[in-house]
């Protein structure tokens, strides 16, 4: 009885294991074809549905601003951001760790201003819903772990906005924004 009891055991690990494996493999292939669609649409038109559905207008991303608590940051004790005429080419960092994104250059601004970022963040103006929609990234790295690791180390009132590992194409071209106010 318990030979029985043993061989149904292993051969129900087996299923298992070969279901998980088929499962893990069709999931890397769904994830590939998104990742290609991505790239082929050149986003940021590739959003959950609901925030395609749930778009801001400008006055909601004014708004959106105000709620976006950046904790002792005061905004005075900071220098403008400074977008550099420094431009990038995302090449071999492939996987960017978007933060936000508005529809108005000023608004992102006045976003980096209030926020605890590092010395070097990216912006790239797009179009979405046939308006400017420019993204804030904070970093870029070369896999979609190191990404997401590093959104994991995000000070917490970063880690709340509803944050996007995407990929883009290594021709992709980004601003560099400087944050240090010319400060090292």
């Amino acid at each position: 009885m318990a030979d029985i009891e043993a061989e149904e055991a292993i051969d129900n690990r087996s299923v298992d294991e070969v279901v998980d494996a088929l499962i893990e493999r069709r999931l890397g292939e769904v994830d590939r074809e998104y990742q290609r669609l991505a790239r082929e649409l050149s986003a940021p038109a590739v959003r959950p549905r609901w925030a395609v559905e749930n778009a801001l207008s400008d006055a909601e991303d004014e708004a959106m601003l105000d709620t976006v608590d950046v904790g002792s940051v005061e905004k005075s004790s900071r220098l403008p951001a400074r977008s550099s005429p420094e431009r990038i080419v995302v090449a071999d960092r492939p996987f960017a760790l978007q933060l936000i994104g508005f529809h108005s250059r000023e608004l992102l601004d006045d976003f980096v201003d209030r926020s605890p970022l590092p010395s070097r963040v990216y912006m790239r103006e797009e179009r979405f819903r046939g308006r400017p929609w420019f993204v804030l990234i904070y970093s870029l790295h070369q896999d979609r772990a190191a990404a997401q690791q590093a959104s994991e180390a995000l000070p917490d009132v970063l880690g709340k906005l509803d944050l996007w590992i995407r990929e883009l194409s290594a021709e992709t071209e980004l601003d560099v924004i400087d944050t240090s106010g010319g400060q090292t």
